[in-house]
């Protein structure tokens, strides 16, 4: 008797959460989509000598954040089960004596305006560091956005010879 009672009741509720538009049940935009620069085989960093930094390979995934991230300049936040985009991949030195770096990456939609950020929160608000050897994996996660079109992955101004401040 229960069964068929709750059974209508949850075809109706389902059917009005997708014609609603329920943002949770929503398609966001598919991550192939998203155009990443550099691309792989291209470096994020090179030298005057000609030596750098070469993205060997990059993946963007959507996931949920597993913890809460308040550091935006704009007081915005992200709690732990937000969605966010993941960006991880390999990175390989060529550059003699640098031992250490930071990463970061930014979103943008298709006007160029930011709409998305890195959240990690080492060894600054907004960045990843680690140190260089010859092959380094890396993860980054980035705000999420529904209207992003691409996703820069930069160094800062430079390389560090001693962990960065």
């Amino acid at each position: 008797m229960k069964i068929r009672f709750i059974l209508p009741i949850f075809v109706v509720i389902c059917a009005a959460i997708s014609l609603t538009g329920c943002s949770f049940f929503k398609k966001t935009i598919d991550v192939s989509d998203i155009q990443i620069e550099p691309p792989a085989g291209q470096f994020l960093y090179l030298d005057d000598s000609g030596n750098g930094v070469n993205l060997v390979s990059v993946q963007v995934e959507w996931g949920v954040s597993e913890r809460d991230y308040s550091s935006f300049p704009d007081g915005s936040r992200v709690h732990k089960g937000d969605p966010i985009i993941i960006v991880s991949g390999t990175i390989e030195c060529q550059v003699m004596g640098i031992r250490y770096a930071t990463l970061f990456a930014t979103g943008y939609d298709a006007k160029g305006n930011v709409v998305s950020r890195t959240l990690d929160e080492g060894p600054k608000v907004g960045l990843i560091g680690f140190e260089l050897e010859p092959r380094v994996e890396f993860t980054l996660h980035l705000s999420a956005a529904d209207n992003i079109q691409i996703i820069k992955l930069q160094f800062p101004d430079k390389l560090y010879d001693i962990p960065p401040p």
